[in-house]
């Protein structure tokens, strides 16, 4: 899926909404009648309100999905272990953190195995910064990362 996205990252009681851009892939095959269960990268990539930067979000983990037919709607349930890099250095960034990704949609049939569609999603993670060391902060931020968006969808 790829679409765009407003999410917001939370450190230290700020928070920061922006526009970002959300791609992900979910390569996966039935497992039963409807259901679905796929492994699932996604991510975003955003302005930093307040450092003037960037950031960067990631997840993987694995996707179950749903689908009503024939009505071809679908919801999705993602668990994903979350990464969060601030400023373009992934060294800088926060712990891998928990994260999760809800989607529903719907599909149009557009030959025998393909389908297209449109889905809302929303996105949860926490991830924890480590400690500075140097600047006598013993423990360090949280950061809180939530978002909605909408996403194009390709199925085959």
């Amino acid at each position: 899926m790829k679409g765009s996205s407003l999410i917001s990252t939370s450190e230290a009681g700020t928070s920061a909404p922006t526009l970002a851009a959300l791609v992900g892939l979910s390569p996966g095959g039935a497992v039963a009648e409807n259901w679905f269960l796929a492994g699932d990268v996604w991510g975003a990539v955003a302005p930093s309100a307040s450092s003037g930067g960037s950031f960067g979000f990631g997840a993987f983990g694995v996707s179950i999905r749903h689908n009503f037919l024939p009505a071809n709607i679908f919801v999705a349930l993602a668990p994903a272990v979350t990464l969060l890099a601030r400023d373009g250095q992934a060294s800088v960034g926060a712990r891998a953190g928990y994260g999760v990704k809800l989607t529903a949609g719907k599909e149009w049939w557009v030959a025998d195995h393909w389908a297209l569609g449109a889905a809302l999603q929303g996105l949860f993670s926490v991830n924890d910064d480590p400690p500075q060391g140097g600047s006598g902060n013993l423990r360090g931020l949280t950061w809180i990362t939530f978002g909605v968006g909408l996403a194009f969808s390709a199925t085959f």
